[in-house]
Protein backbone atom coordinates (compact mmCIF):
# COMPACT_ATOMS: atom_id res chain seq x y z
CA UNK A 1 0.00 0.00 0.00
CA UNK A 2 2.75 2.78 0.75
CA UNK A 3 4.02 1.73 -2.61
CA UNK A 4 0.72 2.41 -4.55
CA UNK A 5 0.78 6.19 -2.23
CA UNK A 6 4.20 6.63 -3.46
CA UNK A 7 3.90 5.98 -7.20
CA UNK A 8 0.35 7.82 -6.74
CA UNK A 9 2.47 11.00 -4.68
CA UNK A 10 4.83 10.93 -7.64
CA UNK A 11 2.00 10.77 -10.82
CA UNK A 12 0.43 13.73 -8.74
CA UNK A 13 3.62 15.89 -8.85
CA UNK A 14 3.80 15.71 -5.14
CA UNK A 15 6.97 13.83 -4.73
CA UNK A 16 10.68 13.95 -5.86
CA UNK A 17 10.11 10.89 -7.51
CA UNK A 18 12.79 8.42 -6.90
CA UNK A 19 12.49 5.01 -8.03
CA UNK A 20 14.67 1.77 -7.61
CA UNK A 21 14.27 -1.36 -9.87
CA UNK A 22 16.32 -3.61 -8.14
CA UNK A 23 16.83 -6.72 -10.40
CA UNK A 24 16.17 -4.41 -13.64
CA UNK A 25 16.77 -6.98 -16.30
CA UNK A 26 16.34 -5.07 -19.22
CA UNK A 27 14.81 -1.94 -18.05
CA UNK A 28 11.91 -1.66 -19.60
CA UNK A 29 10.00 -1.30 -16.14
CA UNK A 30 12.20 1.75 -15.47
CA UNK A 31 11.46 3.37 -18.71
CA UNK A 32 7.63 2.74 -17.91
CA UNK A 33 8.30 4.82 -14.33
CA UNK A 34 10.41 7.40 -15.99
CA UNK A 35 7.69 8.14 -18.73
CA UNK A 36 4.09 6.84 -17.67
CA UNK A 37 4.72 7.51 -14.00
CA UNK A 38 6.72 10.79 -13.77
CA UNK A 39 9.42 9.53 -11.94
CA UNK A 40 12.11 12.81 -11.61
CA UNK A 41 14.99 10.07 -11.60
CA UNK A 42 14.82 6.10 -11.63
CA UNK A 43 17.85 3.95 -10.79
CA UNK A 44 17.92 0.65 -12.67
CA UNK A 45 20.26 -1.96 -11.23
CA UNK A 46 21.07 -5.47 -12.14
CA UNK A 47 24.14 -7.73 -11.48
CA UNK A 48 24.45 -9.18 -14.92
CA UNK A 49 26.58 -7.57 -17.02
CA UNK A 50 24.40 -9.05 -20.04
CA UNK A 51 21.32 -7.49 -19.10
CA UNK A 52 22.63 -4.15 -18.22
CA UNK A 53 23.64 -4.30 -21.46
CA UNK A 54 20.60 -5.26 -22.76
CA UNK A 55 19.03 -2.57 -20.92
CA UNK A 56 21.59 0.38 -22.47
CA UNK A 57 20.26 -0.76 -25.77
CA UNK A 58 16.88 -0.15 -24.47
CA UNK A 59 17.13 3.26 -22.88
CA UNK A 60 19.25 3.79 -26.36
CA UNK A 61 16.36 2.53 -28.73
CA UNK A 62 13.67 4.58 -26.35
CA UNK A 63 15.71 8.13 -26.60
CA UNK A 64 15.99 7.75 -29.98
CA UNK A 65 12.02 7.39 -30.68
CA UNK A 66 11.24 10.03 -28.57
CA UNK A 67 13.92 12.52 -30.51
CA UNK A 68 12.01 11.19 -33.64
CA UNK A 69 8.67 12.27 -32.56
CA UNK A 70 10.18 15.71 -31.39
CA UNK A 71 10.18 15.05 -27.61
CA UNK A 72 13.32 15.69 -25.37
CA UNK A 73 14.30 12.54 -23.74
CA UNK A 74 14.18 14.22 -20.23
CA UNK A 75 12.31 11.13 -18.74
CA UNK A 76 14.45 8.62 -20.68
CA UNK A 77 17.43 10.63 -19.47
CA UNK A 78 16.40 10.25 -15.69
CA UNK A 79 17.39 5.84 -16.09
CA UNK A 80 20.13 5.82 -14.45
CA UNK A 81 21.62 2.07 -15.07
CA UNK A 82 24.00 0.55 -12.73
CA UNK A 83 25.87 -2.59 -12.28
CA UNK A 84 25.50 -4.07 -9.27
CA UNK A 85 23.94 -6.31 -6.66
CA UNK A 86 20.68 -5.73 -5.21
CA UNK A 87 20.83 -2.27 -3.09
CA UNK A 88 24.61 -2.40 -2.65
CA UNK A 89 24.83 -0.52 -5.67
CA UNK A 90 22.95 2.39 -4.10
CA UNK A 91 25.17 5.22 -2.51
CA UNK A 92 24.54 5.46 1.56
CA UNK A 93 22.75 9.05 0.88
CA UNK A 94 20.40 8.60 -1.87
CA UNK A 95 16.43 8.78 -1.84
CA UNK A 96 14.55 6.00 -2.42
CA UNK A 97 10.77 6.27 -2.96
CA UNK A 98 9.82 3.58 -4.29
CA UNK A 99 11.35 -0.10 -4.55
CA UNK A 100 10.21 -2.31 -7.02
CA UNK A 101 12.13 -6.07 -7.26
CA UNK A 102 10.88 -8.00 -9.91
CA UNK A 103 10.79 -10.32 -11.78
CA UNK A 104 13.83 -11.68 -9.73
CA UNK A 105 14.60 -15.07 -11.83
CA UNK A 106 18.40 -14.95 -12.53
CA UNK A 107 18.17 -15.77 -16.17
CA UNK A 108 18.43 -13.64 -19.14
CA UNK A 109 15.64 -12.75 -21.38
CA UNK A 110 15.26 -11.65 -24.64
CA UNK A 111 12.96 -8.66 -23.95
CA UNK A 112 13.61 -5.57 -26.00
CA UNK A 113 11.85 -2.25 -27.05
Amino acid sequence: MQALRAMSAIEDGDGEGVVVDCCCGHALLALGCASEANATRVVAIDRSEAEIERAKRNVARAKKEVEMVGGDGAAVDSVDLRLGDGLSALRDDERVDVLVVAGVGGRETDAEV
